[in-house]
């Protein structure tokens, strides 16, 4: 491993060899119209959409790993790095509108060079990756890190397919029973066969989405619950558990009873609707195989069985069977939005901001969990800090 680690740094080296930290960049002040004076300043296009894309990796190049001096913050400024490159001055730097390499030097032609030092830079990259790695997986062990939130942008999705699904519904005509058995299955079944197969599309994308949407909370609420992942459970070790041990670790603090219930419902639904999807359209059971039987032909495995108290089966919901999908749901959701263990984490979790997991966030959390005023509180100083770090206002 040190041999390795040795390797890629002799690389590292190899492709910043020319660069040297400059310990007293010189500013050029030229005059403009009416008397005003400014810094005279030429950026040079970066052609690299990974140095764009990733900023942060310049910094880790030349700060963490070379250990060159920084300056910043300042207005509109993360950071600035003065190099020299084959010894002409350069100032590198995160602003709020991307990746700047600028020269400060008046009257000099270092377009060239300037070019040459950006394709250096992005050839040392790979190997910077590689030597930060370790320290990368330490700090995610550790908690040190912020998780992405798409709460809103899956519950749209959700959401979406909900109201596509609920539309056509609302257009097809109204089963009318007549109190005949044999007449009501018959108006059913030809119920079924009238039903445009898009609702079935859309019932099922709602349903991945609303599963895909359990997922991303069931992560995103860790910080705001008061117990604590086992030891030998990792973040990342989470993140890849199957939904129901996540479900079972984030409610083990709760009424077992509603607990219970609200998994069972959930099962029965993914199972009949969701899980098939994940198996080529076959379910759990034996639910997808019929039975060669003489006389009989094909028959269900499964025989009369059915799943649980809901009603609807896989073929094709109809409006009943959809609505009561669709009630289950938003019971879930209004469970998860009241129960005292999770509902502060829901309010945080539904404004969209990212969600720290290091030990003072969590502290920061766990204080304005308090009432409800200090988490308000809380909201108003996180949004003001994120809108300020968009802006680069320090």
């Amino acid at each position: 491993m040190a041999k390795k680690a040795s390797t890629q740094e002799n690389y590292l080296r190899l492709f910043t060899k020319d660069f040297q930290p400059d310990p007293a960049p010189k500013y050029e002040k030229i005059k403009l119209k009416d008397g005003i004076t400014t810094v005279y300043s030429k950026d040079f296009k970066i052609s690299s959409g990974q140095l764009v894309r990733s900023p942060y990796i310049v910094f880790i190049i030349f700060v963490k790993l070379l250990k060159f001096k920084f300056a910043g913050r300042w207005e509109k400024t993360l950071w600035e790095i003065p190099i020299l490159y084959k010894g002409i001055p350069f100032i590198l730097a995160h602003q709020k509108f991307g990746l700047k390499f600028t020269s400060y030097q008046k009257g000099a032609d270092v377009g060239e060079t300037a070019k040459e030092a950006i394709i250096k830079i992005e050839k040392a990259v790979p190997y910077a990756e590689r030597l930060i790695e370790g320290e990368i997986k330490d700090r995610v062990i550790e908690g040190r890190i912020s998780l992405a939130n798409e709460y809103r942008a899956i519950k749209e999705r959700y959401l979406f397919f909900r109201k596509k699904a609920e539309t056509i519904h609302k257009k097809m005509k109204k089963l009318r029973k007549t109190g005949n058995q044999e007449e009501d299955y018959a108006i059913l079944m030809m119920h079924r066969l009238l039903t445009p197969p898009e609702v079935n599309f859309y019932t099922i994308a709602m349903l991945d989405a609303f599963y895909s949407l359990l997922e991303h909370t069931f992560v995103l609420i860790l910080p705001f619950l008061k117990h604590d992942l086992p030891t030998e459970i990792t973040l990342e070790k989470f993140i890849g558990m199957n939904w129901k041990n996540k479900y079972h670790h984030i409610f083990s603090a709760s009424d077992k009873t509603a607990v219970s219930q609200q998994l069972d419902t959930l099962i029965q639904i993914k199972e009949q609707y969701r899980n098939p999807l994940a198996h080529g359209y076959f379910q759990k059971n034996g639910h997808s195989f019929s039975v060669h039987m003489e006389n009989l032909g094909a028959i269900p495995m499964a025989l009369t069985k059915h799943r649980g108290s809901l009603s609807y089966g896989f073929e094709q919901p109809d409006e009943k069977e959809f609505n009561e999908i669709c009630t289950a749901l938003d019971k879930f959701e209004k469970f998860l939005a009241e129960l005292p263990e999770t509902k502060y984490g829901m309010i945080y979790i539904e404004t969209g901001f990212l969600v720290a997991f290091d030990i003072d966030s969590r502290t920061r959390y766990m204080e304005a969990m308090t009432s409800k005023e200090a988490f308000e509180g809380l909201l108003d100083f996180t949004g003001y800090q994120i809108d300020s770090a968009a802006n680069m206002d320090w």
